[in-house]
């Protein structure tokens, strides 16, 4: 599988949208902790959504490295 193919770029962009929403969620928790207080934001749930996320980016790329691996070994 060729670095550039298709399944390659739709991996890498489904694992960048992952962290980013990880980073998005985190940069919340940031926010509570600076600003105090907001009815609507529970960090905890927020870190647990970004682990979440940085959780499925890890599996995508586990499951693409495994996947280039048996290409790799097919003759």
């Amino acid at each position: 599988m060729h670095r550039d193919s298709p399944s390659n770029r739709d991996m890498t962009d489904h694992v960048r949208r992952e962290i980013e929403q990880a980073i998005a969620q985190l940069d919340r928790v940031n926010r509570f902790l600076m600003l105090g207080a907001a009815d609507h934001t529970d960090p905890l749930e927020e870190i647990n959504r970004a682990k979440d996320c940085l959780r499925r980016a890890r599996l995508k790329l586990s499951a693409g490295s495994t996947d280039h691996c048996r290409h790799v070994r097919s003759p």
